[in-house]
């Protein structure tokens, strides 16, 4: 009897993990938009409390992204404001996600990005890679910030085009 309880126990812990798990997935679900990757998460959590709480991180560069030479991240996708470069994924351990491209020499960021997220550049392998930034006020960059290019402040009109 006892080893009945405990099997039955072991399946519902298991049906529960399991059916968490999947749920955080589908809240993190990956979408395509043109060139770029994102997920829809909260202005100031993970997760959005409501429609108006929602906000973009783009996290990735489709295949057709990655074999551009220059992007501009959108200020919007759909309606909704692009607010994050990255983000956190969680998995077993936190890792972060990266847009990544051998190609990319030139991105330009809009001035709505609240916050880029650690290694978000990491994978961009372009030597000569620069990122310039079109706004008036810095963005948070993370003390964990990597980046073998240039990170630039500068009005893209300024800017001499790829």
């Amino acid at each position: 009897m006892k080893k009945k309880a405990a099997l039955f126990s072991l399946t519902i812990l298991l049906l529960f993990l399991a059916t968490g798990l999947t749920a955080c997935n589908e809240r993190n679900r990956i979408f395509r938009y043109g060139y770029w990757q994102y997920i829809v998460v909260g202005k100031e959590s993970r997760i959005p409390k409501n429609k108006n709480d929602s906000v973009i991180a783009v996290v990735g560069l489709t295949e057709s992204g990655a074999e551009q030479l220059a992007l501009d991240v959108p200020s919007a996708i759909n309606g909704t404001e692009v607010a994050y470069l990255g983000f956190e994924k969680y998995d077993i351990a936190i890792n972060y996600y990266t847009l990544t491209s051998r190609n990319l020499l030139r991105l330009y960021i809009p001035e709505n990005i609240l916050s880029i997220k650690p290694y978000v550049f990491e994978s961009l392998s372009a030597p000569d890679a620069k990122i310039i930034y079109n706004g008036a006020a810095e963005p948070s960059v993370p003390p964990k910030f990597t980046f073998t290019g240039s990170f630039t402040k500068k009005s893209k009109a300024n800017t001499p085009t790829v």
